[in-house]
């Protein structure tokens, strides 16, 4: 078993954890875990061989516990018992942009929806208008992927979908580059930017705004030059790697990544433990 997978493991985990609620610390430690695996510069199995893993910070030894039955197995006890719990499809739920945990967890639970055919189907027979808050109610979302970064729509399509649900503004923030992912960097930002407004001048009904979601680095650094973002309408700044760090070195990481940006081109701080 290799790293991206033992990783995917504790992603897992941490996904179910997230929707099931109430055990958020676990979620945490496990995704921690995760982002250690994936960072790794040896297999698991050698890293643990050395004890190198072991001196990880954010590894406990209940972890350590879990990826030798991993390595031995392809899963362990926590996953098995969250998964015989839950239908795998509910995960994928996930990934349909606005929907959270709390929101996975409601559908789910009230109306059975474990899957993404199961909640077109919801919405279709309008089982959806049950829950959640009242359409008419919401005026906007600014924070939104296109298949630039994690989602499998583009620009396009994304703005279309907003509008038939009456929104009335729409950002779209895709992640930029970072240590560890190539998405967007200095010259496709300003493409996509570029693309954006032109959409915005076709697709009457809805304001579109260009933005995107950068990484905040481990030392604070944003992994996109701060001249690539003075021109957009809305920068959301991120932490998604070495989520190990202690308290005082990720408050430092976020503050000397506030600090790089004026506060008009910083407009929001996402994704921080």
């Amino acid at each position: 078993m290799d790293n991206k997978t033992i990783a995917a493991l504790f992603q897992e985990m941490a996904e179910f954890l997230d929707i099931q609620g109430g055990e958020q610390y676990r979620a945490r430690s496990f995704r921690r875990v995760a982002h250690v695996i994936e960072e790794l510069a040896e297999p698991a199995q050698e890293a643990l061989s050395f004890g190198t893993l072991q001196r990880r910070r954010g590894v406990g030894q209940g972890s350590i516990e879990r990826i030798k039955v991993m390595l031995r197995t392809g899963t362990c006890r926590d996953l098995d018992l969250l998964r015989a719990h839950m239908p795998s499809g509910v995960r994928e739920l996930l990934r349909v942009d606005g929907l959270g945990p709390r929101s996975v967890r409601l559908i789910h639970n009230h109306l059975g929806v474990g899957s993404v055919n199961d909640l077109e189907l919801a919405a279709l027979t309008g089982r959806l208008a049950r829950l959640l808050v009242q359409q008419h109610q919401l005026r906007g979302d600014l924070n939104v992927h296109t298949v630039a970064s994690d989602s499998q729509a583009p620009v396009r399509a994304m703005a279309e979908a907003a509008l038939a649900v009456g929104l009335h503004y729409l950002a779209i923030t895709d992640h930029s580059r970072s240590a560890t992912r190539r998405r967007l960097d200095e010259h496709t930002l300003q493409l996509q930017a570029r693309h954006i407004r032109q959409l915005d001048g076709e697709i009457d009904g809805i304001r579109l705004l260009a933005g995107v979601e950068v990484e905040i680095l481990p030392g604070g650094e944003l992994a996109l030059d701060r001249s690539a973002l003075l021109g957009l309408d809305w920068v959301a700044a991120a932490v998604h790697t070495e989520l190990g760090q202690d308290r005082k070195q990720m408050t430092d990481r976020l503050i000397r990544a506030m600090n790089s940006l004026d506060p008009p081109n910083l407009t929001e701080l996402c994704n921080s433990l």
